[in-house]
């Protein structure tokens, strides 16, 4: 397997986290209608999840009457169900604990079936979470994938927030940390020519003869 050392370029100083440095991220995005947490989430969609702006716009949903949802995003290549919920601390020496991790395992618990699902299209209104599982098809899809939590967030968890992390098994956090050290800026220069080395044990190969002197191998690779 490729280390990460060998194609990935992370760097600590491309990004700012806090308030209200962090805003600059995302001032495209920063709109009266809308709350700086979406814009958060409309950003890290496009820069983590690779979406483009219209795809990763459509894919939130954070206004009032939303269920605590802020955003769904259909995961093929992780074969999920990604429901996010995103938090902007203004204050750097803020932590995360257990009681807003809590109410979000809330939130998730209205896709714990297709039962729950239909419960909160009935009950939502007009509210943009009903239209966009309506328009995700997460209905139909539900049986396909597993539902997951992605709560986003600039600061990190503190002791409580670990240990009820530590018995859940649907939620995935990403603090400070993670959005630095896994971001890749659009604008990075890119070394060429590296070595990468791919494990296919196990996988599915397919062979495509592309002329009478090259041959493709064809499989599915995960990466970042």
């Amino acid at each position: 397997m490729a280390s990460k050392n060998d194609n990935i370029i992370t760097s600590n100083n491309m990004i700012k986290l806090e308030y209200p440095d962090i805003l600059d991220n995302f001032k495209e995005h920063i709109d009266p209608k809308r709350t700086e947490s979406a814009s958060f989430l409309i950003w890290y969609l496009e820069n983590y999840y690779r979406l483009d702006t219209l795809e990763a716009v459509d894919s939130v949903c954070d206004q009032n009457g939303d269920k605590g949802v802020d955003g769904i995003y259909i995961n093929e290549a992780n074969g999920t169900i990604d429901i996010f919920q995103t938090k902007i601390s203004q204050k750097a020496t803020k932590t995360i604990g257990d009681t807003i991790l809590k109410e979000f395992f809330g939130t998730l618990s209205q896709f714990d079936s297709k039962e729950s699902i239909q419960n909160l299209l009935d009950t939502g209104g007009s509210a943009q979470v009903v239209s966009l599982i309506k328009r995700l098809q997460i209905l139909n899809l539900y049986d396909q994938y597993k539902v997951r939590g992605i709560f986003i967030c600039n600061v990190e968890l503190d002791s409580n927030g670990i240990a009820y992390l530590a018995a859940t098994d649907n939620i995935e956090f990403i603090g400070k940390q993670t959005l630095e050290t896994t971001y890749i800026s659009h604008s990075r220069n890119v070394p060429q020519n590296l070595k990468a080395t791919f494990d296919i044990s196990g996988l599915n190969v397919s062979k495509h003869f592309v002329d009478s002197s090259t041959l493709a191998f064809i499989a599915p690779i995960k990466a970042n």
